[in-house]
């Protein structure tokens, strides 16, 4: 996800546009760079540099950070109705799109789906 919000965002500039318009969401508020965990638990590296915050990633890109979930998505008005973690705030925003890319993760949902299985 991250990788793909940074190009959105240089396409735009690329494309003559003033202003990067890409907001990336995500329940956790670090990237984990997973080829590198071997390194963090070895003592060769810190934490911030397998894990940094995307704060600090995206500081200076264009690429607006929201720390929290995705509840509801209206595709009539093209918004995204989203729960704030409580350490950023809590509440809920609504995020307006134009297109929107969804990235689920590599991680099973097959115990949160009823009727899934692995």
């Amino acid at each position: 996800v991250l990788y793909t919000a940074l190009n959105l965002a240089k396409l735009q500039r690329l494309q003559g546009q003033d202003k990067a318009d890409v907001t990336l969401i995500d329940a956790n508020d670090r990237f984990v760079f997973l080829p590198m965990l071997y390194e963090l638990v070895t003592g060769e590296l810190k934490d911030w540099e397998v894990a940094p915050v995307f704060t600090d990633l995206l500081e200076g890109t264009g690429v607006r950070f929201v720390h929290g979930k995705a509840t509801a998505r209206d595709t009539e008005n093209k918004t995204l109705t989203v729960e704030v973690a409580p350490v950023a705030g809590g509440g809920e925003e609504v995020v307006p799109y134009d297109h929107l890319v969804i990235a689920l993760g590599s991680q099973s949902t097959a115990d949160r789906v009823e009727g899934a299985a692995e």
